[in-house]
């Protein structure tokens, strides 16, 4: 009976076992000792492995290394071929080993957690947008009912300037001048000029050169023809108006006709008694001036749409004029000298209160535009 070391000496001697080859780079010392005592081999004709050779993890189907070496058999493993690795070691989805992530999980993970960080950013987005839409919105709101406000202000400013005033017997006949003028007399509106107020103003306007020349014609500008003639143009000065606020034809024309009417007639009247010394000259002198400086004023204040309202003064200062200018034209002395010298007066207190009222007009108009354009401009700066 052959003795186990004889009888494996003898077979590798004619070839009749094969030892496992693993390549050197991939054993562990223990694991070639454990083949070479199973397989019989003495320690004399071990291959020597080099100390801390690197161990092979797992097996391919044909029983080798994934290094191409050929795997050990071992009873320990179940008969699968032992190539050190324990179960612990083996690769994703073997039977001994715990699974592992492989490269599609690690990209499906990392493209969800790119998902989340984008979902994450575009939620963050929205809510930023959200909050400053809202606050558009409230400033908005804000812009809106502000300037509702001050529309509704003016509408209310404006009703009240050019809602009609309702007509009593006091504002009939010219007494009570209270309340706002008529919408058709405001500027930017249309002219009107075929009225009956306009015609009666017109009439007026026509009748004044035939005055002068029938009192330049006389002899000492005391005839009582041109004298009836200055009064009956003087007292229509009143009948228009009466019109206009009996029939309510008001027209822009008849506010501009009508100042223009007076003022030459109170300039005709000053040259005729000029012409005849019949009023002290110095007084026609600052009269006659009064009245071209009134005319320009109002031009300029038409240019500029400022509107120059008739003040008290100015309606008073017509009584005194006219009747000083009518007794002199005929014939009457000291009582014209010292009705002209009052109305005079008076006239001036009235185009000083014309010319303060216009310039207070123009420094609130040119206030209200640096009040409009001051927001704005500040907005400007601070964006």
């Amino acid at each position: 009976m052959l003795q186990p070391t004889d009888a494996a000496s003898r077979a590798r001697t004619h070839g009749l076992t094969r030892t496992p080859v693993v390549p050197r780079s991939r054993r562990f010392r223990g694991d070639d000792d454990a083949a070479h005592d199973r397989a019989g081999v003495p320690s004399h004709e071990r291959p020597a492995v080099a100390a801390g050779a690197s161990r092979v993890h797992g097996l391919r189907p044909d029983g080798c290394g994934r290094g191409g070496g050929a795997g050990v058999l071992s009873p320990s493993t179940g008969g699968r071929p032992d190539d050190g690795a324990t179960p612990e070691d083996d690769g994703p989805g073997t039977p001994g080993g715990d699974p592992a992530e492989s490269p599609s999980d690690r990209m499906r993970q990392r493209a969800d957690r790119a998902r989340a960080k984008g979902r994450e950013r575009r939620d963050q987005v929205r809510e930023r947008t959200r909050e400053r839409t809202e606050q558009v919105r409230e400033r908005t709101d804000q812009v809106r009912d502000r300037a509702m406000e001050r529309t509704e202000q003016v509408r209310e400013r404006t009703r009240e300037l050019t809602e009609p005033a309702r007509m009593t017997v006091y504002r009939l006949f010219g007494i009570d001048r209270s309340g706002p003028p008529p919408i058709e007399t405001l500027a930017g509106q249309p002219l009107r000029v075929w009225t009956i107020p306009n015609a009666v103003g017109l009439l007026r306007l026509a009748l004044i050169p035939v005055f002068l020349v029938l009192a330049l014609s006389s002899d000492d500008g005391t005839r009582l023809l041109p004298a009836l003639l200055f009064a009956l143009i003087a007292a229509s000065d009143y009948l228009d108006g009466f019109l206009a606020r009996l029939t309510g034809q008001y027209s822009r024309f008849g506010t501009l006709l009508d100042p223009i009417t007076d003022r030459a007639l109170v300039v005709a009247g000053g040259i005729v008694c000029w012409h005849f010394d019949l009023l002290p000259r110095e007084a026609l002198a600052v009269l006659v001036l009064r009245e071209l400086y009134t005319t320009d004023a109002a031009r300029r204040a038409l240019k500029k749409d400022v509107r120059l309202g008739v003040n008290w003064w100015g309606r008073l200062a017509v009584w005194p004029l006219m009747a000083g200018l009518f007794a002199a034209l005929v014939g009457v002395g000291w009582p014209a000298k010292v009705a002209v010298v009052v109305g005079v007066g008076m006239a001036i207190m009235a185009t000083l209160k014309y010319e303060r009222d216009g310039r207070r007009q123009l420094r609130e108009r040119a206030a209200a535009a640096q009040a409009a354009d001051g927001p704005a401009t500040g907005a400007d700066t601070g964006a």
